[in-house]
């Protein structure tokens, strides 16, 4: 019964994502990337894995993407990729899966920093009530 009711659910996925090409075939299809649009991927994907980048998103009506990694400064949005140093700028386009790719990445790593930041608020919480009983105790014993 199980395997049945798994063929037609993935039967029905299937049938979505054939849907969804045929009305936006540019961003499914595969296209190849240039030399250019290559190396401007792995500058951006090596200053994404570095830990001293930081890392903004402005929100679903720019959705544009920021990174800052000393003098380099990375803008992915939904025509590309914009890499600027103080001397020079690039410009790369990306459209489609490689696009959606990056700005996933991006999403993930973004996501990474939020739960870290998470983890260490929620541990100074643990700390302060952990005083807090303390300072108690010793209003209890005097």
């Amino acid at each position: 019964m199980k395997s049945i009711i798994h063929f037609f659910k993935r039967a029905l996925l299937k049938a979505k994502i054939k849907v969804k090409k045929m009305f936006d075939p540019i961003a499914y299809s595969r296209q190849k990337l240039d030399p250019i649009q290559q190396k401007a991927r792995t500058v951006c994907m090596r200053v994404l894995n570095d830990p001293d980048s930081e890392l903004l998103y402005s929100g679903p009506y720019l959705d544009r993407r920021y990174v800052k990694n000393g003098d380099y400064f990375i803008i992915i949005d939904e025509s590309g990729l914009k890499i600027v140093n103080h001397v020079y700028s690039y410009d790369v386009s990306f459209h489609g899966s490689h696009n959606t790719k990056l700005k996933n990445f991006f999403d993930l790593k973004l996501n990474e920093v939020r739960l870290e930041m998470e983890n260490e608020i929620m541990l100074n919480v643990t700390h302060s009530l952990d005083n807090i009983i303390k300072n108690l105790d010793l209003k209890t014993k005097k």
